[in-house]
């Protein structure tokens, strides 16, 4: 009976010293886990934006991202370019000119 309660006695006092490890520690690393994987974030965000060829401007502030998103110059006038090129093909193979909002003109 005496070897019993000891061993209750251990598991108890492993328990709770296990609990208080946790306890203590998980503020600790949470805050370090986000600050290295919000570093992480940002080194991937701009190695991202440099592959779109689109700048992106990342960067920790007082343990906040910050993310400017700029678009390229002239982005709208090319938009309207390309829309009026393939207005223009599309008028070229089928003679007709597409309605507003219809993706193919069918004969």
């Amino acid at each position: 009976m005496k070897i019993i309660s000891m061993i209750v006695v251990q598991i108890a006092v492993i328990l709770g010293l296990l609990t208080a490890g946790f306890a203590l520690g998980f503020p600790i690393g949470l805050q370090k886990g986000f600050n290295t994987g919000s570093e992480w974030g940002i080194v991937q965000a701009d190695i991202a934006a440099r592959e779109a060829g689109s700048p992106l401007i990342v960067s920790l502030e007082d343990g906040q991202i910050r993310v400017i998103i700029t678009q390229p110059r002239g982005l709208y006038k090319r938009a309207q370019l390309a829309a009026l090129n393939s207005d223009r093909i599309l008028i070229a193979k089928t003679g007709k000119k597409a309605a507003p909002g219809d993706s193919e003109v069918t004969n």
